[in-house]
């Protein structure tokens, strides 16, 4: 309304008497639009002109005026000031309105370029690379993009551009419409980030320390270094690939830089163990491992499993003392299993293993029931008896046997009475068998053979020559007879017991003592036998078991034997059945030769017993075929019989019909050959000791094993 009253206070509107007005509209008015101008950076102000707006009203005559005015200069700037630009229309009546618009004079700067950073690495394996860049943003304030002039230095790429050539500078210009001019330089540059590359790096490697040792020498393959500029890597760093390492774990870098200042490396760990771990048994028995012995053996085959032991080096050795599947004796063993591994270190299994016997041992022979003899003047004899022996599984051959508590040992001297005699036996790991028990018999026997003699002595109880025979001394003599013949003697079956009855010292000084031997009724021995089976019982034929030593071949008796032989053709054993005269006769240790001397004994006694002084009888050994048979008739000293009486005694024995032999009238079942020469020989008697001189062949001792036929005894040699 001011810029109204202004316009018409300077006349530009004449009001009419306010009685005049009649339009009261407002006129209209469209303003310009807003005016950009761009000029140089030279210029500091522009003439800005528009066109005078239109402007009409209902009632005409409408006045437009603008501030400022059209052709007004405006002040340029960078961004432009925006200056407002104020139009008016007025009509007669005084209606107006007015509009804006914006007048903006900017400077027109030169396009703004945006340069990248160009830094491209090689490509892979190669020194070069191909470089491209994006494009370069360019800006103006003016000109359209479309308008702009560019121009550059290279194209948007530059091919196998080496990594150690020198950068290259790229400069792009843009020009406006204006002519205003902008650049932007940058550099394109190739890198090579890419490290050397190591080939054949050795995978980490473990080694043992060299036995007995903490250290090992370690070797490995050299690894090669390549680098993609095609120069050999600078700054490497080469350690030798044989070195001394002690135990632990040793870290080894290869490195190699290039001319870049890029490395590589190559890295690979060593590791030396020092082995001081021992192997470990996996199943050592930890208690003792029993086996039975095998049935009737003495052992087992034992098997006990298979040991097995580890460790942190391999699987270590193992050896042992036994084998699995050996045969062991029974008994305890201690086994020793050593596990050793490769490093020398060694671990031990042990335990024990036990074969246990569970058989109980078997007697072999356990002795029958025997008697003993003894005379009545004995209070007790000494008896010894062949020990039972007995087999068992777990010992080699046999074994004595031990009596039970409480049973008389060998040697013992018994009362007469039964005896019960036990033995048990045990072995090594007390089984026992069954008892084995058998009684002695010790009898007083009062029918006797009393056989007189006598014996010198050289040595009594270790006193050689003169000394006294004490009672001591006496007894000692008499229980060395004593255990002579019933011990050690052939004779012991029959023996019972000796009497000393005399001694006296010779003109040598020995020591002479007389006896009398005792034997059961019936026995069937002779006087050669007898004297045999006393030398033979001694040491060397002199010495008895104690010091007590005899003069040689000073043992006598003082008895008469006649000598006679018969030849028997049949022999019957049963009532049908004969024996056989070819094989009956053989082996006098055979049953059918026992059992035919055993009944010729008993004939011979029968058909001799009634001589006076009769002692004994004995057959010697016969012949088969039609079997011979010699025999000795043994008397005392003092019989008076004649050897027509011995053949008077025979011939009454002997059936005159069938020529059976039947003493006292008694049926023997054995018939003689004839009664005459030379199946039957006439009774002869064998020298006494004091014929020494034999003729014609003939002998003055008979022995009872060899056949001796015919003697012929003479003082006068």
């Amino acid at each position: 309304m001011r810029r109204t009253q202004d316009l018409v206070k300077n006349g530009l509107v004449k009001l009419r008497n306010q009685q005049d007005v009649k339009d009261t509209e407002d006129p209209e008015l469209q303003c310009p639009s807003n005016i950009d101008i761009s000029v140089t950076q030279d210029i500091t102000g522009q003439v800005v002109t528009w066109p005078t707006p239109n402007a009409t009203n209902s009632s005409g005559g409408v006045t437009v005026i603008s501030y400022p005015e059209s052709g007004a200069t405006f002040q340029a700037s960078v961004s432009g000031q925006n200056d407002t630009v104020t139009v008016m229309a007025a009509d007669a009546y005084g209606n107006s309105f007015n509009c804006t618009f914006l007048v903006n004079v900017r400077y027109d700067v030169p396009p703004v370029l945006t340069c990248p950073d160009v830094s491209q690495e090689t490509a892979p394996g190669e020194s070069f690379a191909t470089v491209t860049w994006p494009d370069v943003v360019i800006t103006d304030d003016y000109t359209s993009d479309s308008a702009l002039v560019i121009t550059r230095s290279h194209g948007s790429m530059i091919a196998n551009l080496q990594y150690d050539a020198d950068p290259v500078i790229v400069t792009i210009t843009a020009q406006d419409e204006l002519g205003n001019i902008g650049r932007c330089t940058f550099t394109v540059d190739v890198v090579d980030t890419e490290k050397p590359v190591w080939s054949a790096c050795p995978a980490n490697v473990t080694e043992m320390a060299e036995l007995g040792t903490k250290s090992k020498v370690v070797r490995w393959g050299l690894p090669s270094v390549s680098d993609n500029s095609g120069k050999d890597p600078i700054g490497t760093n080469n350690p030798p690939a044989s070195q001394l390492f002690s135990g632990g774990t040793w870290h080894m870098v290869y490195t190699a830089t290039d001319d870049s200042g890029n490395t590589g490396t190559c890295e690979f760990y060593v590791t030396v163990i020092v082995d001081d771990d021992v192997p470990e048994f996996t199943n050592c028995p930890t208690s003792q491992v029993r086996f039975n012995s095998d049935a009737n053996t003495n052992s087992a085959v034992v098997d006990w499993g298979d040991i097995t032991a580890t460790d942190n080096s391999g699987t270590p050795t193992i050896t042992s003392n036994y084998a699995r599947n050996q045969r062991l004796d029974i008994g305890s063993y201690d086994l020793v299993y050593q596990a050793r591994d490769i490093h020398g270190n060694v671990a031990f299994c042990r335990f024990n293993v036990l074969v246990i016997d569970t058989e109980a041992p078997g007697f072999v022979a356990c002795p029958d029931s025997f008697s003993v003899f003894i005379l009545g003047s004995q209070p007790s004899v000494r008896v010894s008896w062949t020990e039972p022996t007995f087999m068992d599984n777990s010992i080699q051959g046999t074994v004595t046997a031990m009596p039970s508590p409480g049973s008389s040992p060998p040697g013992s001297q018994l009362a007469p009475g039964e005896h019960l005699i036990e033995y048990m036996a045990m072995d090594a790991q007390g089984n026992t068998a069954s008892t084995c028990s058998f009684t002695v018999n010790v009898i007083v026997q009062t029918d006797t053979i009393e056989l007189d003699g006598e014996l010198l002595l050289d040595i009594v109880h270790g006193i050689d020559g003169q000394f006294t025979p004490t009672i001591a001394r006496l007894q000692s003599l008499r229980d060395d007879l004593d255990d002579l013949f019933r011990i050690s003697s052939s004779l012991a079956p029959n023996f019972v017991g000796i009497e000393m009855p005399a001694s006296i010292f010779d003109a040598s000084s020995n020591f002479k003592i007389q006896f009398r031997l005792h034997f059961s009724n019936p026995s069937y021995y002779n006087e050669e036998e007898i004297k045999q089976a006393f030398y033979s019982a001694l040491t060397d034929n002199l010495n008895f078991a104690t010091t007590n030593t005899i003069v040689p071949e000073s043992f006598n008796l003082g008895v008469r034997e006649f000598r006679g032989q018969i030849t028997l053709r049949r022999i019957v054993s049963s009532p049908t059945t004969e024996v056989d005269f070819v094989t009956c006769c053989g082996d006098p240790t055979s049953t059918q030769y026992l059992a035919l001397e055993a009944r010729i004994h008993e004939n011979l006694w029968s058909t001799f017993r009634g001589l006076g002084n009769f002692r004994m009888v004995k057959s010697l050994r016969f012949r088969s075929g039609s079997v011979v048979v010699p025999f000795t008739v043994t008397l005392s000293d003092g019989s008076t019989a004649t050897t027509q009486h011995a053949d008077t005694f025979f011939a009454n024995a002997i059936d005159g019909s069938s020529l059976e032999w039947m003493p006292g009238g008694v049926s023997s079942e054995l018939f003689l050959e004839t009664v005459s020469p030379p199946n039957v020989l006439p009774i002869t008697e064998v020298c006494p000791s004091s014929f020494e001189c034999l003729s014609n062949g003939g002998t003055c001792t008979v022995n009872y094993y060899n056949d001796v036929f015919d003697h012929v005894c003479r003082y006068d040699c």
